[in-house]
């Protein structure tokens, strides 16, 4: 996504994604791949979810992680609407419609019994340990979007820049593998909109599914009255449509952001969408879930056309408030279900940096600092949000706060949680003296908090810091107050605990990334060599657990170390070696972006393998980023044979990364066969 996006420079794991309720967003896992795949991965750039109960806000792409990978403690899904489901989920989970219970809040970190992570030195050699929820392994999951650029990909819309132009710089195409603008309006709109027609009965995840994808494509104002038809006609709730299609409309509304201003809808036909879906979010008579979806899309169109509130052009004059104002009027009120309070707290963050007034950022440290605005009180979840939107909104003035709620022994931890996110995503915007004390406060929080997950976003806060430093080509942070963070953590990965030296070596995959080949500090430059002989030893060296070892592959694949490519490679060739780790190998070969014919070829065979989803999951990624010949046509056939959801999202994904048009008519032909499991062409 472009540094302008959404608001100012959206970066994800800067947001709470997957989030309360979102208690929200955890719908059937079908729900949870398209969310990802066809909602412009939302979930990586705006919702948010009480996953985050158990660890700070995660971002979420669906179909990257695998069944079972869901935060221990998750709350007990809600009961199903009445009326036939018309797919039966393959994996427990709520089930959209109806009111979402709220959890008992955590007092700390959640294991479930029989799992958990040794408190220091791997397991026995070749032993995995089981999962447990502070392991590095979720916060990749949810964060991984970013950083193997699938997110691009999935914003792209269709007409806006044709299938085939991630590609562009490996050789021309023909204008035969190009999609234009006359194939969607002549091929794929027809087929989402005969998709939509009840004469056709199919299945709601198909139909939400199409409306999502209509709404990413489309560049008609008729199309724009439909989608929001599917929420309300008539000023009521649209009974004629399920509940699943009805939230589905809600985002789709979200998705009509554009990021070509060539192509962005007129500003009145977005203020006349901001309007719908702020008033949809003020009718009790709708589902949370819906008012909720409506309020990620009021985030997603952040950065869009107005007339309202802020300058649209030359000349102009705005006029009305700023929808940031009407935002900061709704949280002041008291809302039944705190997912709503959450989301507005979201919407506000995603809003053009002009529109936003010391009063609001004042209100945001209220909330985290005290759990009020006001006369209303807010849990230390729906806290944890506020402290979350000030690393979107703030400024240097607002370091001070964040660094108090790591230091306040009584604020709940998901506020601590938040704060050390926060101050990572200040840190990469800020000046070098306001830098530094963000860095100092963060390696006191990593070394002072009990918490793991506090440790450990503290961590990947100090890469992300020091990875924008070491573009500006400044040195303020990595000496700051005579602490060489990047010494600290090079210990943390080579001699930490052993769930923080994962995070050690993912920090400094982040920040050997930030420092690039061509450094212009020397002193980061002899940063990335001492990073680049660690990352390598630590992959090499098997210390026991092969999960921890995949935090070492993906930092190299970080940090695109072309020379690493050999040893990922012998890896994922190793059929008897760890399957998760094979799967990692070949994701960090994806990201580092040469498609040597060894690699490529041992990626290949791993995904023809049946041992394992994840193994597959990881190698359709893989594949997708080297978009070697052959590939489209390899992953065709995989998306046609695989009967696993998980897998058949990343394959989209890869598709998606690789954006050859040859996919339209295959895809045309799942989405149009009714024999087909609906998942698979809602996924189509």
């Amino acid at each position: 996504m472009e540094a302008s996006s959404i608001a100012s420079d959206l970066e994800p794991g800067a947001i709470p994604v997957a989030a309360p309720g979102v208690r929200a967003a955890k719908a059937t896992a079908m729900h949870r791949i398209l969310f990802a795949s066809l909602a412009g991965l939302v979930a990586v750039t705006a919702l948010p979810s009480h996953a985050f109960a158990h660890g700070g806000q995660f971002t979420n792409p669906g179909g990257a992680v695998p069944p079972g990978l869901v935060p221990p403690g998750d709350p007990t899904p809600p009961p199903p609407p009445p009326g036939p489901s018309p797919t039966p989920s393959p994996e427990p989970g709520p089930t959209p419609g109806g009111p979402t219970p709220t959890p008992p809040t955590p007092t700390g970190p959640v294991t479930p019994p029989g799992t958990g992570t040794p408190p220091d030195g791997p397991a026995r050699p070749g032993k995995r340990t089981q999962l447990s929820y502070d392991s590095w392994v979720f916060w990749w999951a949810y964060n991984r979007a970013e950083f193997v650029g699938l997110k691009d990909a999935i914003y792209r819309t269709t007409a806006e820049q044709g299938l085939a132009q991630v590609g562009e710089g490996r050789g021309n195409r023909s204008d035969v593998e190009r999609a234009t603008q006359k194939r969607v309006k002549d091929e794929l709109i027809p087929a989402l909109l005969e998709t939509m027609e009840p004469s056709k009965r199919a299945g709601d995840d198909v139909v939400s599914a199409a409306y999502l994808a209509l709404a990413k494509v489309t560049d008609d104002p008729s199309h724009v009255d439909r989608i929001l038809a599917g929420v309300t006609k008539d000023g009521r709730e649209n009974a004629q449509v399920s509940q699943l299609v009805r939230e589905s409309c809600a985002l789709a509304a979200g998705l009509l952001r554009r990021q070509d201003p060539a192509r962005r809808f007129d500003a009145k036909e977005l203020d006349r969408v901001r309007d719908a879906c702020l008033a949809w979010f003020d009718d009790e008579a709708l589902a949370t879930r819906t008012r909720a979806f409506a309020l990620f899309s009021l985030a997603l169109l952040g950065d869009q056309p107005t007339t309202r509130g802020l300058p649209i052009g030359e000349g102009a004059t705005p006029a009305g408030e700023s929808l940031a104002d009407r935002l900061l009027e709704r949280l002041e009120r008291e809302w039944k279900a705190p997912d709503l309070s959450a989301a507005l707290m979201l919407a506000l963050s995603m809003q053009p940096a002009t529109t936003i007034r010391p009063e609001m950022r004042a209100a945001l440290v209220s909330i985290a600092l005290r759990g009020r605005l006001g006369k209303v009180s807010f849990d230390g979840i729906v806290s944890s949000y506020a402290a979350l939107a000030l690393g979107r909104i703030g400024n240097p003035d607002d370091v001070r706060p964040l660094l108090d709620m790591l230091a306040i022994r009584t604020l709940p931890v998901f506020v601590k949680r938040s704060a050390a996110l926060a101050l990572g995503q200040l840190g990469e915007h800020a000046a070098g003296p306001a830098r530094a004390s963000i860095v100092t406060g963060l390696w006191k929080a990593y070394e002072a908090s009990r918490d793991p997950t506090v440790r450990s976003f503290a961590l990947m806060s100090l890469g992300r810091v020091l990875a924008a430093e070491a573009g500006e080509g400044r040195t303020d942070a990595l000496e700051a107050k005579g602490q060489r963070i990047g010494d600290e953590l090079l210990k943390v990965a080579t001699d930490g605990t052993y769930s923080d030296r994962p995070f050690g070596a993912l920090a400094l995959g982040l920040v050997a990334r930030g420092v690039g080949e061509r450094p212009d500090a020397v002193a980061y430059g002899e940063l990335r060599s001492r990073i680049l002989d660690t990352l390598r030893k630590g992959f090499d060296e098997d210390r026991g657990d092969p999960r921890n070892r995949g935090a070492w592959a993906v930092a190299l694949g970080l940090m695109k170390d072309d020379r690493s490519i050999a040893r990922l490679t012998a890896v994922v060739s190793n059929r008897d070696g760890d399957r998760e780790l094979r799967g990692y190998a070949a994701l960090a070969v994806g990201m580092i972006g040469v498609p040597e014919r060894a690699a490529v070829e041992a990626i290949r065979n791993a995904l023809r393998e049946r041992s394992s989803e994840e193994l597959r999951l990881q190698c359709a990624t893989g594949l997708g980023l080297l978009a070697a010949p052959g590939t489209v046509d390899l992953l065709l056939k995989e998306l046609a044979e695989t009967d696993s959801q998980f897998v058949q999202g990343q394959v989209v994904l890869a598709l998606a990364q690789i954006g050859d048009a040859r996919t339209i008519p295959p895809l045309l032909a799942i989405l149009r066969d009714g024999t087909r499991p609906e998942a698979t062409r809602a996924i189509a």
